[in-house]
Order: structure tokens, then sequence, then C-alpha cells
């Protein structure tokens, strides 16, 4: 005998529906949210802030980390089903122009507020550290924190997210959607490597990131710059989350340097938005 109970199918359809929305992407052509914009204030959309973190997204630390490193007024607009034209989060308004994807917002920032520019070497210096973290880093990275750790990734990442009577059904949904995409998404952008593999250059990338960075206060020297702020928003993406992870060992047990910067930058540009328990 089967028992066909609409509330069960309707609360199936309603946790499939948010679990899609919210791991899935949309190509709409976005409306300026910010009606009454204020001249030359940027409107950053970004996911709300998480218990330990001042936001889950990488992409979106490093973007308010940008704005608070060149003192460039923003207001924060925490949203969770919005999305820019490419489907993704964070991006901004500007002066009524809608911009998206993070290397794109960084970049037209810089021109139009004219932010200060490191001599030629070390902006190549800067530019190659950006595209090592943001093109391979964080893939190795993400597979470690998520990929190898779903349980913990759908209570951080879908929970406070999922009303709680919702909760158990979403938990169980979550994971094989999160599995697929996220398998799908590495195997493309990194490969389909052993863990003993991508450990390997986990920890090849680990070192060009501490033996760049040396001595000094910051990536660019004694004050923290755009590469800066690219790579705290990867790395406190993961070391800061309530996610056990390789690479969280790594940087507590073998890379004293790294974790000690990622000190620095966090109480220099969020003092008030990070805390220690969950």
């Amino acid at each position: 005998m089967t028992c066909c109970c609409p509330v069960t199918w309707t609360i199936v359809a309603v946790a499939g529906y948010v679990i899609y929305r919210f791991l899935s992407k949309k190509n709409k052509e976005p409306e300026i949210l910010e009606k009454e914009w204020k001249k030359d204030v940027v409107y950053l959309y970004q996911f709300p802030p998480a218990k330990t973190v001042r936001n889950l997204s990488p992409y979106c630390m490093k973007l308010e980390a940008f704005l608070r490193i060149y003192d460039i007024k923003y207001e924060v607009r925490d949203v969770i089903m919005k999305r820019s034209r490419h489907g993704l989060l964070p991006f901004v308004e500007l002066n009524g122009e809608h911009i998206a994807d993070s290397q794109i917002i960084q970049e037209r920032l810089k021109q139009h507020f004219k932010t200060p520019k490191l001599a030629p070497k070390d902006e190549g210096a800067a530019a190659a550290v950006e595209r090592l973290v943001e093109h391979h880093l964080a893939y190795l990275m993400y597979k470690f924190k998520v990929l190898n750790n779903l349980d913990q990734s759908v209570e951080v990442f879908v929970k406070p997210l999922t009303p709680d009577w919702l909760w158990p059904l979403a938990r169980c949904l979550a994971k094989p959607v999160m599995k697929h995409k996220i398998s799908k998404k590495l195997n493309v952008c990194l490969g389909d490597f052993s863990n003993a593999d991508c450990e390997m250059l986990l920890r090849r990338d680990f070192n060009a990131v501490r033996d760049v960075l040396g001595s000094n206060k910051f990536l660019g020297g004694d004050k923290p710059t755009a590469v800066d702020a690219t790579v705290f928003g990867h790395f406190a993406a993961v070391y800061y989350v309530n996610i056990a992870s390789l690479p969280k060992t790594l940087l507590d047990t073998e890379y004293s340097v790294i974790r000690e910067y990622l000190d620095r930058v966090r109480d220099l540009l969020f003092p008030k938005d990070f805390t220690t328990s969950s």
C-alpha cells in the first residue's frame, strides 16, 4: 500500500525549488534595483553575513575588502535569490549601471575611482598572484572544503537559508545536487585528479603565495592593495569558516606565515565582522 500525501509532495516540491533557485544560474537581463542611487556610491549585492566570517563567498568578501582598502563609499544589500546577469553573486550598481563578475567589477572600480597603481613590475607580480589564486588555488581549496566534506558544507551553506520545517528534507536533497554541480565544475576547471595529486598542487600554490609574501606585511608591501583583497577573500572563506578541511589544517600547522597574514588583513579591514565561535 502506498501513500500519496499531498503535504509530503508539496514539501518535496518546495524544497526542490528552493535548492534549485539557490544553486542554479539565471541569465536574465537585470533591472537596476536601487532606484534612488547616489552618485559614486557603490551598491554591493551579496549573500548575507555568516556567523564566523563576513561572507561565505570568497568573491563577495574579496569585493568588500577591495572597497575598504581604497575607502570607496559603498552600501551593502544582503540578498539571497537576486543574481547578476551572469546568474551569480556578488554584483554592484554604480551610478545606475549594473556591473557583474568580481574581476570585471574590480577593474571597473579601479578605473572609475582612479585607485593608486603599483610599479609596473609589482603590478605584474600582483596580477600573476591573483590569477594563481582565482583560477587554480581557489578550485583546489573548494574541493577540499566542500566536495570532500559535503555534510558540514550543507550545514554551513544551505541550512541558514532554509526554513526550519524544510531543513530535514532540504538536507537530503542538497547533498546530491551540490555534489553533481561541484564535481562537474571542478572536473572542467581543475581536472579529475586524486586527493593526493590535489594535495601536491595545493602545497605548491601555498608555497608560491608564502614566497611572494616573504617578510612583508601585505603582498604589495606595507599597505594592502587589490591583490590582498583577492587573496584574503579566498583564504578567509576557507580558514574562518566552520568546516574542517586540509587547507585549514595546513594553514594552522605548516603555513603560519600565511595564517598570520590573514589575521592582519582581517584585523585591519574587518575588525568587528569575524567571530571565533559558530
